[in-house]
């Protein structure tokens, strides 16, 4: 009743139309559903009305909106008096402890468990390994965001939970620091009725420190396994373990300890009675430097005298806070590091957000603390066991496998985890927020459901139907239901509880689908790939929908995807376009700041948040509506400012791994430092580029090149262009064997010399005035070339023009409606035809429709056109368990346009690329999107040309023992069927004949067969030779083209028609080749033209020569020629470009070009028809009979006669205005007026 009501726009189904017998496709709907509610309820356990952290919480705001109704006298029955609205409903907290989620930090409640022991700077890369050890390369400019008070904490409390840190080994005692928002404070969340989890604070130093770019990006959610496929017939098992309190067994350096200063500051003798204390102490007096001072804290600067008075300190806790912004990387980074020693999350097996669930019948997966693994069991193993059998069966899987090795590694590192919390194998578990049902009778029949824990949803749903039934709701229960729905969608969410789930063992479809309308027609059309093609289309499909703009209303067709303007692109395509070009990891997940002064080369991105205009952050799409128009200016050193217009808001922080500027071994004062005295515009452009820390022992220990980690990620940050700049002190002083600290400085330096060298990144070395190594000169910056995204991709083109395509459906719509309506209905009829042919399958479906790819993708819209189409494909695909995997397809390719337009199905063409390729190669091959159009068209190409993608080399047959002969034959003959289908000529099949025979003489009584096909291909192919260009016709296009200035194109007419040359032998040529009468010193009026490599045969000389003789042309080609230099080419341009130019002459004319079907005028047209026996002699035949081929003087004669009046006409007309137009055209050439312009100067 719920999909029926929704199918219907909000409409009650009659009851007459239920009492109906159901036919045989509404009999599975039933079957379909009943057997999802069945699974929701094969499970016996209770579940608690208050599932979930949010559970009380929303009983209590309903508890409480019901007693504030009934105490108003209003209830849930008819006639009630209308209730007061904006009146306050009593809030009250004082109840259970869950309904305060956050409290103040209690010593007696904080449950820790940690003692900070693990060193997981060993697992960690060179880009979080240094943040790690050393945050101050985090620090940028402020960006003055809120910070906790610590002024108002309670002393006494604090001081408890000090001592319960330095019970534990995780409390260090520091200097205050003076700038208060360098201060973090603690708090507790609620974990259970008597503990509280630790959460630190750390609002102000996260705000100071820039952004890290890690691994978060990958954690997988739980809805990546409903894009899992399991085999039918087979159950999901799952096992996981988890590592308690993680966070705080991660050891910490002394740096980052101090980095989490806690406050208030107090005196140093509260906190006399802490272990911390004496450690305090021993390392003040240990760095004494002078008898009053001691060099302590994170800034290198006068702490306090030891002598006078009580210091102001403050407790730091000595490993990883829960709250620190770059926790959640250095915990996940170190985790994965740890699991990949132990073999374990390889590629082929891990489950990764952004990337297409692993093909293997076992999965990992790795989310921050938590590991788990799910493998596939045959399900008939599995019935009837009795469950001491059945654990043991589970335990043994290899899921369970992977948790022991885990385990084993966990304990190498004394890394400890909650025992009683593993599952080492279950058909009923929930990891990573998604709980899977796979009990044995349910796989059996082809069922194992994904989706959100049943304990919430049915808590949900008992709380949207009480909240349903009352006649007003509060502010604090609406926010709780999801936003606030409207009665009847609670009430449907509330109903369809059950169905929200994903059936993971339906299987792929065998076809691929593609859907197109106009405003006359529909259609969907199908072709057979099979279900590893199937696949992989299916899991390249986007599965987020954003907001999509709809088309104009009134206009007739629809934008071409291919359209390069930005402002009539969808959301969708433009968050597509924004996840392949962060995925090139060449900007990564930072913000960049994209308007730079005229002082600053668009190649050097500045990262401050606050003072610039505007900013774009590249990250993973999201649900909102982006517009870029990108207006780039490239030149030298002065720029013009780089201007983007982006509708996002803006982020604040800055990005570690991006430096504009990076110091190494500096010795004397800081060049960073230095940049602060210049005046308010560069210090104003210095704070937005934020320039890096100093690599020096002196600043601190961690920031020693001598050592691995700086060195590394110095390394690692260059070669990816994260530093703009560098700058590196020389040691002073000779670079002599016995100096070895310095001679290791030195080769450092030059390390990262050659780093910045082989990464184009300018690197300056400066060296003291007593050291003996020369001056490097500073290299330039390369200009930053960043390419354009775009929307192809390459599966599926392939799929589009290679695939035998068949019309499945079509018909013509009965109104006129909105363009993107009816193309929203054309996909609902192909999910109603899917669903009618059985369902319970996913299936890959193509459209050029970016608003159904957004709408659909995502289930609903805001827009009224498309509202109700959409929720009718909701309910389609839920009832019919169609499970539909959209991919966006341009319009030149999608063949279902073909039926809209009432034109016949386009056939395959070109070469398939998908052909043969492994699931593996497919999943590759599919990655390959985002591209631009002319992108798209060269990868294609490439990937044609290559053999491990389209077949073997022709070496590796002929290579072959023993060589089968019919077999090559037979590639021989599909070879030559291809050329014919693709509207080759017939030489090029005849003449590959003749290279293959003549590489393999083996070959040539084996050939019959390919010389059938050429025999048969002759007769369904008449020769047609060139026509001769009448003398009358070539007057008119040499008018046409010096009228429009184009002097090349008239003189290469008048060389090939004059002397007689081949096309190709004229456009090769260059000024060389050509002895004019002013090179002959006047003694020949005509001109001669070398010919290097004329077509002989080796039957004629070798060397030859033409002669232009008509004096017309004679002037056209000296005014076009004469002047070049020797080494110019008289054509520079490709033969197609002449081609067009040609084909515009003649279509100014009205006559038909070589593009045209029928054989007119076309390049190889250029012969005279005069007197045969000067032609052949000029022209260079060696007989008659070959001259006769090339030339046909009956044609010739009769083309003219043969043109429309009107044709004929403006051939006279431009043929009696040919001499006047030369004429003029040499006296604006001899005034040196350029031919550029002659077009202008017409009466």
């Amino acid at each position: 009743m719920a999909l029926n009501f929704v199918h219907c726009n909000g409409r009650q189904i009659p009851m007459e139309v239920l009492r109906r017998r159901p036919n045989p496709a509404q009999s599975k709907v039933f079957a379909r559903l009943r057997q999802l509610i069945e699974a929701s309820s094969c499970d016996n356990s209770e579940f608690a009305l208050a599932s979930g952290r949010r559970g009380t919480h929303v009983l209590a705001r309903l508890d409480e909106l019901q007693a504030y109704l009934l105490s108003n006298g209003v209830s849930a029955e008819a006639y009630q008096p209308p209730v007061p609205s904006g009146t306050t409903v009593p809030r009250d907290d004082s109840g259970a402890p869950a309904l305060k989620p956050y409290s103040d930090a209690r010593a007696d409640r904080l449950l820790i468990t940690g003692r900070g022991h693990w060193d997981i700077s060993p697992f960690l890369g060179p880009e979080l390994q240094l943040p790690f050890l050393e945050p101050r390369v985090l620090l940028g400019c402020d960006t003055f965001a809120p910070y906790p008070d610590t002024s108002r904490e309670d002393q006494a409390e604090l001081l408890k939970v000090f001592a319960l840190w330095d019970s534990l080994g995780l409390l260090s005692v520091v200097p205050a620091p003076s700038n208060p928002r360098s201060l973090c404070r603690i708090f507790g969340a609620y974990k259970s009725p008597l503990h509280d989890r630790m959460i630190g604070d750390r609002r102000g130093p996260n705000g100071q420190e820039g952004r890290l770019i890690g691994v978060s990006h990958e954690l997988p959610q739980g809805s990546l396994l409903c894009l899992y496929s399991v085999k039918p017939g087979f159950a999901l098992c799952g096992a996981s373990t988890d590592r308690s309190d993680y966070y705080h067994q991660v050891a910490v350096s002394k740096s980052r300890a101090t980095s989490n200063a806690v406050g208030p500051p107090l005196p140093l003798s509260a906190l006399s009675t802490t272990s911390a204390y004496v450690r305090f102490l021993q390392t003040g007096v240990a760095e004494l430097r002078a008898h009053e001072n001691c060099v302590l804290g994170r800034c290198g600067k006068k702490a306090f005298s030891l002598g006078v008075g009580d210091p102001l300190v403050c407790g730091a806790f000595s490993s990883l806070f829960q709250g620190d912004h770059g926790g959640v990387e250095y915990a996940t980074a170190a985790h994965e590091g740890l699991l990949l020693e132990a073999d374990l999350l390889s590629p082929e097996q891990r489950l990764t957000a952004g990337r297409p669930p692993p093909l293997d019948d076992c999965a990992q997966a790795l989310v921050i603390d938590d590991f788990f693994a799910v493998c596939q069991l045959p399900a008939s193993n599995l019935i009837g066991l009795p469950e001491a059998e059945l654990q043991e069966v589970l335990h043994s899987s290899p899921a369970s496998e992977c948790i022991r090795r885990a385990k084993t590694a966990y304990g190498k590192v004394s890394l400890g985890g909650s025992d009683r919390k593993d599952n080492y194998g279950s058909l009923r578990y929930t990891v990573a927020g998604a709980e899977v049902t796979s009990d044995a009778r349910l796989a059996q029949q082809g069922t194992v459901l994904v989706g959100a824990p049943l304990a919430k949803r049915f808590a949900l749903s008992y709380v949207s139907l009480k909240t349903s039934c009352l006649p007003a709701v509060s502010e604090g229960l609406a926010s709780s239901l999801l936003g606030g729905k409207a009665a009847c969608e609670l009430s449907l969410l509330a109903a369809c509880a059950p169905l929200i789930v994903t059936n993971v063992a339906v299987p792929y479809d065998d076809y691929v689908y593609c859907t197109d309308a106009s405003l006359a027609k529909g259609a969907a059309c199908r072709a057979l790939v099979g279900k590893d093609l199937s696949e992989a289309l299916w899991h390249s499909s986007p599965r987020r929908g954003p907001f999509a703009r709809l088309s104009k209303e009134g206009s007739p067709s629809k934008t071409p995807p291919s359209s390069p303007s930005f402002t009539t692109r969808s959301a969708e395509v433009q968050v597509e376009e924004r996840q392949a070009y962060s995925s090139r990891g060449v900007t990564g997940r930072a913000e960049r700041q994209v308007e730079a002064s005229s002082k600053t080369p668009p190649s050097s991105p500045s990262f401050a948040a606050r003072n610039a205009k505007v900013q774009v952050e590249e990250r993973y799409a999201e649900d909102q509506a982006v517009a870029v128009q990108p207006s780039w200016s490239c030149g030298g050193a002065s720029q013009e400012k780089v201007q983007v217009e982006v509708e996002v808001p803006p982020v604040s922080g800055q990005c570690f791994t991006y430096f504009r500027f990076a110091e190494v071994q500096v010795a004397g004062r800081a060049v960073s430092s230095q940049g602060a005295a210049n005046n308010s515009a560069e210090v104003q452009v210095e704070a937005e580029a934020r320039t890096g820390p100093r690599f020096s022992s002196e600043v601190s220990p961690e920031l020693d090149v001598t050592k691995p980690a700086p060195l590394e990620a110095l390394l690692c940050l260059i070669p990816r262009r994260r530093v703009r700049r560098v700058l590196i002190d020389l040691p002073g002083g000779p670079c002599a064997q016995e100096r070895h600290e310095e001679n290791r400085r030195a080769s450092r330096a030059f390390i990262i010399l050659e780093a910045c060298h082989r990464a184009g990144v300018p690197c300056l070395l400066r060296q003291p005035a007593g050291s003996l190594l020369f001056t490097l000169s500073p290299s330039p910056a390369p200009a930053d070339e960043s390419s354009a995204p775009g929307l192809e991709s390459i599966l599926v083109d392939d799929v589009l023009l290679t695939s035998c395509w068949e019309v499945l459906l079509a018909w013509r719509w009965g109104s006129k409606r909105h363009i993107n309506a009816l193309e929203s209905d054309a996909t609902l009829a192909l999910y109603k035809r899917i669903a009618l042919e059985g369902g319970d399958r996913r299936c890959a479906i193509i459209t050029d429709s970016s608003v159904v790819l957004g709408a659909h993708s995502k289930g609903r819209t805001s827009a009224r056109v498309i509202k109700q189409p959409v929720r009718k494909a909701s309910t389609t695909v839920i009832a019919g368990g169609v499970y539909p995997g959209l991919s966006f397809g341009p319009t030149r390719w999608n063949v279902a346009d073909d039926p809209t337009r009432s034109e016949p199905l386009r056939k395959p063409s070109g070469v398939p690329l998908c052909y043969g390729l492994s699931r593996d190669d497919l999943r590759a091959l599919s990655a390959l999107r985002g591209l631009s159009k002319p992108r798209a068209n060269w990868v294609r190409l490439a990937l044609g040309l290559s053999t491990e993608v389209t077949g073997r080399a022709l070496g590796s047959y002929f290579e072959a023992k023993p060589f089968d002969t019919e077999n090559f034959v037979e590639l021989i003959i599909a070879f030559g069927r291809d050329l014919y289908n693709s509207g080759r000529p017939y030489w090029h099949y005849s003449e590959t004949i003749n290279a293959l025979t003549a590489l393999k003489p083996a070959l040539r009584r084996a050939c019959q067969g390919a010389w059938d096909l050429a025999f048969t291909w002759l007769a369904d192919e008449p020769s047609s030779h060139h026509l001769a260009l009448p003398p009358i016709l070539l007057m008119a296009i040499l008018g046409v083209c010096l009228a429009w200035g184009w002097v090349r194109e008239a003189a290469i007419f008048s060389l090939s028609w004059g002397a007689l040359l081949r096309i190709s032998e004229a456009t090769s040529a260059t000024r060389g080749h050509l002895v004019f009468p002013k090179d002959a010193l006047w003694m020949q009026s005509y001109v001669l033209i070398k010919i290097d490599q004329p077509k002989t045969r080796g039957r004629a000389a070798k060397h030859q020569s033409a002669k232009l003789e008509p004096a017309d042309l004679v002037d056209i080609v000296r005014m076009a020629f004469q002047e070049l230099p020797k080494h110019c080419k008289l054509w520079p341009h490709a033969n197609q470009t002449l081609r067009r130019r040609l084909d515009a002459v003649l279509k100014r004319l009205g006559i038909s070009g070589s593009s045209s079907h029928e054989r007119g005028v076309d390049l190889g047209s250029f012969r005279p028809e005069n007197d045969s026996e000067l032609v052949r002699r000029r022209g260079r035949w060696v007989s008659m009979k070959v001259m006769e081929i090339y030339l046909q003087e009956v044609a010739s004669s009769t083309y003219v006669a043969d043109l429309p009046l009107q044709s004929r006409e403006a051939v006279l007309y431009m043929a009696q205005l040919y001499p006047e137009i030369l004429k003029t055209t040499m006296r604006w050439n001899e005034n040196n007026i350029p031919s550029s312009s002659w077009w202008y100067l017409w009466p």
